[in-house]
């Protein structure tokens, strides 16, 4: 039976607090109105360690690698302002849990699928959105990525609250 491949279709973006500090966390909550998520190549520096005697061609060993830096998240805005409610909380509870030590968890979620991608990230700050005429607004949030954790498993998001939020 070939493989399908898949499709952006169903997609969800979970965020979650640790729990544990150093624990990717057991339940997500679901960021509604994505309509974009970044992903990162991972590339490793190249390191030259081209002795001076060479005289043909350069060498090399791998370095560290690079997430890129960033994971930008856009979202639709809708009329109750969701997504801002929301991140402004997110912003308040990670910095509350930074200073436990605790990380902030980001999941892209694909359906059918056992494994997810996750990173731990800053929330980044809220913008300003462009704006034209006649078209959906959104807004483009910018998270610095403090390390991409890889494919691990899935956990759906859902409608589960923030950890430490009071939030009903």
């Amino acid at each position: 039976m070939a493989r399908l491949g898949l499709s952006s279709i169903g997609i969800k973006i979970g965020i979650q607090i640790e729990s544990t500090k150093g624990e990717k966390p057991s339940t997500f909550k679901w960021f509604e109105n994505c309509s974009a998520a970044a992903g990162s190549t991972n590339d490793r520096d190249q390191i030259d360690v081209t002795p001076m005697d060479e005289t043909s061609y350069r060498r090399y060993r791998a370095g560290l690698g690079d997430s890129g830096g960033t994971k930008s998240l856009t979202f639709f805005l809708d009329n109750e302002a969701g997504i801002i409610n929301d991140w402004k909380e997110l912003q308040t509870l990670a910095k509350a849990a930074a200073s436990e030590g605790k990380a902030v968890w980001l999941e892209k979620w694909y359906p059918d699928m056992p494994l997810a991608y996750f990173s731990t990230i800053e929330p980044g700050e809220l913008p300003d959105p462009d704006l034209s005429v006649a078209s959906a607004v959104e807004m483009e949030i910018n998270n610095v990525v403090n390390e991409d954790k890889g494919w691990l498993e899935a956990v759906e998001p859902t409608a589960v609250k923030l950890t430490g939020s009071t939030r009903a």
